[in-house]
């Protein structure tokens, strides 16, 4: 505290006039390397004692040189774990923040924007726990935000990737400001940052399309705006997609990226059926979704990255599925024709060992036989997809109820199709009294156990010691049980 004590006495400024420059930053540097290693009860003390306020000032006198504002910024982003316990000494600080990045010297412009870079951040702290401190920082017209905005616009890489973290930080506290951001010009931004910047780290690109992301799911309305307003979206969205070795799963940029071009299919005011036969023609996106879906998981030591290429793989199936799920027949056409693509999926569903990509692989296979009154059902069972469904039905007590939907959705879909061949299958498989417990277990889901009974009464039960009742329209054929002859 000894070195606390020396920048504050009751509350004010120590007597600094006689300090020089050098003595000022020597005094600022040991402050903030103290409160690095200060408990919770001495920087608490530190801010009931006026510390805060001290350092706000330190940031709004002209006569401090820019080193000495940028050790007492520093300052104020590590004390700002605390800000959501001591709001109104921080939204001294958040002013004094938003002034410096509203001065503008000339005199060393690199220098002042290292500075703003530092404001930047420590606002993107405060943003993040508090709402009073949100409301400081933007202002009642969003001039705040308008600030940050602007600074991307300098177009320097560093800079800008803080004020799309900052931004970020904004939008995963309160969705409300997309209308901010978008008022403040935030796509102009954004297409500036893609088209000027030469060269565009992987960390930058990351907030950037995070930004995209969130902005998209707020409403329909800030959508089509950003979307008319980036032009090209999604062949600069496709172009940023890494797939070679190490990169496919350490790449900040693909995660996002496949976020927003599945969120972008659901929004029916959007040429959907454009936008899908765009990605179905885009090799690098082909290439990448089956370098995603056929990559083996890593093991050993490598867990997290295990963990990594799993997330890819569900969210490339949930994407998938959105494509399946747009009007154009021609474009499904062309993805279920894709062998290689429609093997690797029922391989995923038969042997993933994550719940979430076979989950999404069922969901998958089942849009693919589905859609289109079942028509390209008959080019996807040869490749028996039938077993990951009963493999699924055997673990039904720890399935979710839309996943037992989608299941007992294609036991019902092969009955209707194949009759008495597609009920054996399902006897063969031991699963009949798995199907018939799913009524006791989800008893409280009336619409699971609706299509439960439905599938039992329909088909599953007019097997009796006589045959198969024979259902219009439907033939029986000579294949063994748990395979289709097609």
């Amino acid at each position: 505290m000894a070195i606390l004590e020396r920048v504050i006495v009751r509350g004010q400024t120590s007597d600094q006039a006689g300090l020089s420059q050098k003595e000022k930053l020597r005094q600022m540097k040991d402050l903030r390397f103290s409160l690095n290693h200060q408990t919770d009860e001495a920087c608490f003390e530190f801010i009931k004692s006026g510390g805060i306020d001290v350092l706000s000032r330190i940031l709004l006198d002209p006569t401090v040189n820019m080193q000495v504002q940028e050790e007492a910024v520093w300052s104020i982003t590590n004390l700002s774990f605390y800000s959501s316990q001591f709001e109104g000494e921080f939204q001294v600080a958040a002013q004094a923040l938003l002034q410096l990045l509203r001065v503008g010297r000339i005199d060393n412009l690199a220098a002042i924007l290292n500075l703003k870079q530092q404001c930047i951040q420590a606002l993107g702290n405060l943003a993040i726990d508090s709402a009073v401190l949100r409301g400081t920082i933007l202002g009642l017209d969003g001039s705040g935000m308008k600030l940050i905005v602007d600074l991307i616009m300098f177009n320097r890489a560093p800079l800008s990737e803080q004020c799309f973290w900052t931004i970020n930080n904004f939008l995963l506290s309160d969705r409300q400001c997309s209308q901010l951001l978008i008022q403040a010009d935030i796509c102009k931004a954004i297409v500036s940052t893609w088209d000027r910047i030469k060269t565009k780290p992987q960390e930058l690109m990351s907030e950037l399309t995070w930004t995209i992301n969130y902005l998209l799911d707020f409403d329909e309305v800030s959508v089509l705006h950003v979307f008319s307003q980036i032009p090209h979206l999604l062949k600069r969205l496709t172009s940023e997609l890494e797939f070679e070795g190490d990169r496919l799963q350490q790449s900040p940029t693909n995660r996002p990226i496949i976020r927003i071009l599945g969120n972008l299919l659901t929004i029916p005011s959007l040429p959907q059926d454009d936008l899908v036969s765009e990605l179905v023609s885009d090799d690098r996106f082909q290439t990448f979704m089956l370098t995603v879906l056929l990559n083996k998981p890593s093991t050993g030591l490598i867990e997290n990255l295990s963990q990594q290429g799993n997330l890819y793989k569900k969210e490339c199936l949930w994407l998938l599925s959105n494509i399946l799920g747009t009007t154009s027949e021609q474009n499904f056409e062309i993805m279920v024709e894709n062998k290689v693509l429609v093997d690797c999926v029922c391989s995923l569903a038969n042997s993933s060992t994550d719940y979430g990509v076979r989950k999404e692989a069922l969901v998958t296979i089942y849009n693919m036989c589905e859609n289109y009154q079942s028509k390209y059902l008959p080019r996807i069972m040869p490749r028996n997809p039938q077993e990951a469904f009963f493999t699924m039905l055997n673990h039904y007590e720890t399935c979710d109820p839309y996943t037992l939907q989608v299941v007992v959705s294609f036991c019902t879909l092969i009955c209707e199709k194949y009759g008495e061949e597609a009920v054996q299958s399902i006897i063969a498989s031991n699963t009949v009294e798995m199907i018939e417990n799913i009524k006791y277990k989800y008893s409280e889901n009336a619409q699971l156990v609706a299509m439960v009974n439905s599938l039992l009464d329909t088909y599953i039960y007019k097997q009796g010691n006589e045959g198969f009742e024979e259902i219009e329209g439907n033939k029986q054929s000579q294949g063994q049980p748990g395979s289709f002859s097609i």
